[in-house]
């Protein structure tokens, strides 16, 4: 019985979808305390996979949900998050729904000193490099203007396209080592020489 509840559930909404590394969860926490005060208007909710996906959850789906329905990606660059399997498969989810939807927003943070990737290179990369920052971050985050309101929406895609799509995302998903609970990062790459 609780399953046929669960079947019947909604699917959650979100609008800004975080995307960072667990070493760097101190950062993803301070934009999402401080984000909300510029979005009451709107009700924006915000995804951050530590506090919005419960024990028991399949995280997989959770991130599958959340990026396909948020408008607005911050990625958090560090060199944590480029070293992490769990990062690089939310971060080509992230291009997959940007080339789906074009006017999704996708909003590079640097957070250390890390090199910037590739599919970021050339968005405008917000400087979060401390707290003071990251708050600056927060204000200019909500100074950007909102996914244009005659955007393709995912949901509005033919069925067929969205199917592709959904398919390349969950490959992408289930491309990660298969554990209990979505692990928080691989281990760092290291040097072999």
């Amino acid at each position: 019985m609780v399953m046929a509840k669960e079947k019947e559930k909604p699917e959650s909404k979100y609008d800004v979808f975080i995307s960072h590394s667990s070493h760097d969860s101190d950062a993803a926490n301070i934009l999402r305390k401080h984000l909300p005060k510029y979005f009451e208007q709107t009700d924006a909710k915000i995804f951050v996979d530590d506090a919005d996906i419960k024990p028991g959850e399949n995280w997989r789906e959770e991130i599958e949900t959340a990026v396909r329905s948020c408008d607005t990606f911050l990625v958090l660059v560090s060199n944590a998050a480029r070293n992490s399997a769990v990062c690089s498969t939310e971060w080509s989810a992230i291009c997959e729904r940007k080339w789906a939807e074009p006017n999704v927003r996708v909003i590079p943070i640097l957070v250390d000193e890390a090199e910037i990737p590739a599919f970021l290179k050339n968005l405008q990369t917000l400087d979060g490099r401390d707290r003071s920052k990251l708050l600056d971050c927060a204000s200019q985050i909500a100074d950007y203007p909102a996914v244009a309101a005659d955007a393709v929406k995912f949901d509005t895609l033919p069925n067929e396209l969205r199917e592709q799509l959904q398919e390349r995302l969950r490959a992408l998903l289930k491309a990660l080592p298969d554990q209990q609970h979505r692990p928080s990062d691989s281990s760092p790459k290291t040097d072999q020489s």
